[in-house]
This record gives structure tokens, C-alpha cells and sequence, in this order.
């Protein structure tokens, strides 16, 4: 019996998720890997979130690739008119909101069993923010909570995209998790310890 705990880590770093997604593709190819079955977590920053939630709910990371072939322009959509002055965003966020929607559904974390860790950034409260499945039975704050709306706060970089406002008893005001763990490994590897 092995004691080793594998964790699947994906960065951010906006578009180039299709590289990632490419990379993990051809690793499932070659390998015949089942991420849900052979990785004792799955944790994702920003883009790397869509691609960890994906794989979280058994997507093949193929689909994931064809997501970003298919809608890379749509998420990056620039403003028909100019947004003005320093703070604000270069892309609406309607496009990825959008597609976010449709490629998740009404999925919530609750409802995923594999264990999925997803970063974000508390700007309200300044303080950070994870997201997670509810793979132990600790973690019930995040079980309503629909996982495109914690990867659309993930990926909320300043300047590219506005803030996530996730709403319920308590709203959260999330930006993009890369502002702490653009690699979500050693937050994994913490979660991981305990």
C-alpha cells in the first residue's frame, strides 16, 4: 500500500490554460491517467480552476482543450466602448460568465466528490478565500455554492476582469486567487497535511 497523496496542480496565467490543458491531454493520452481515480486532490488557480473543475467532474482534459479552442475570443472580449480611467477592467467578464454557465450547469461544489481546491482573494475582507469540495466533513461552507461561480472568482484577475461579487448569507467580494497562489500547490500540499 502506497502513503503517497498526489495533488494535481494548475497555475494560472489567463489564455496560455490551453497549453496546460494540451499538456494534460497528451499526459492522459500517453499514460491512460483517470485524474479523479489516480490524483488525491485536484487544485487550480484562475484558468488553471476551469481546468482542475473540469477534471474534478470527470471532463477529459480534451474537452477542456476544445473549451479553450472553441471560446478564447469570446472570453476575451474587449469593450466595444473604451472603459475609462485607471481602475477599470480591459475585458467584460459576460463572455466567461457565460460559458462558464453553460460548461458547469447548476453543478455546485457540493455536489462534486472528488476533491477539488479552487483559490480566490476576499478583496472585501482582504483576506484569502478557498473554495473546496466537500471532501471532508469540515468543509460546509462552500457546499451551495455553483462551481462556475467559484471559478468566475478564481479567474477574476484585477485589470482583466472586475471583481465577483458571490452572493448568499454572507456575500464575498472575490478577485483572482493568483494574487496569493498563483500555484495552488503549497496551498494544496497544507490542505493535504491536515
Amino acid at each position: 500500500m502506497s502513503n503517497k497523496f498526489k495533488i494535481l496542480a494548475i497555475d494560472g496565467g489567463g489564455f496560455r490554460g490551453a497549453y496546460s490543458a494540451h499538456l494534460l491531454k497528451r499526459v492522459e493520452e500517453e499514460f491512460n491517467v483517470d485524474w479523479r481515480k489516480d490524483f488525491d486532490l485536484l487544485a487550480g488557480t484562475s484558468t488553471g480552476s476551469i481546468i482542475a473543475a473540469c477534471l474534478a467532474m470527470g471532463k477529459n482534459a480534451n474537452e477542456v482543450r476544445g473549451l479553450y479552442a472553441k471560446h478564447g475570443r469570446e472570453i476575451f472580449n474587449k469593450p466595444l466602448v473604451p472603459r475609462l480611467g485607471l481602475l477599470a477592467s480591459k475585458y467584460q467578464n459576460y463572455g466567461l460568465r457565460s460559458i462558464l454557465n453553460d460548461f458547469f450547469g447548476k453543478t455546485k461544489l457540493g455536489d462534486i466528490e472528488t476533491p477539488l481546491m479552487i483559490p480566490a482573494t476576499d478583496i472585501g475582507n482582504g483576506c484569502v478565500h478557498v473554495f473546496k469540495s466537500t471532501y471532508h466533513n469540515k468543509f460546509f461552507r462552500d457546499k451551495n455554492v455553483l462551481v462556475a461561480d467559484a471559478v468566475l472568482a478564481s479567474c477574476s484577475a484585477p485589470t482583466f476582469f472586475s471583481p465577483t461579487l458571490l452572493p448568499g448569507d454572507k456575500p464575498y467580494l472575490l478577485a483572482d486567487g493568483g494574487l496569493w497562489a498563483n500555484s495552488p500547490s503549497l496551498a494544496a500540499a497544507f490542505d493535504a497535511k491536515h
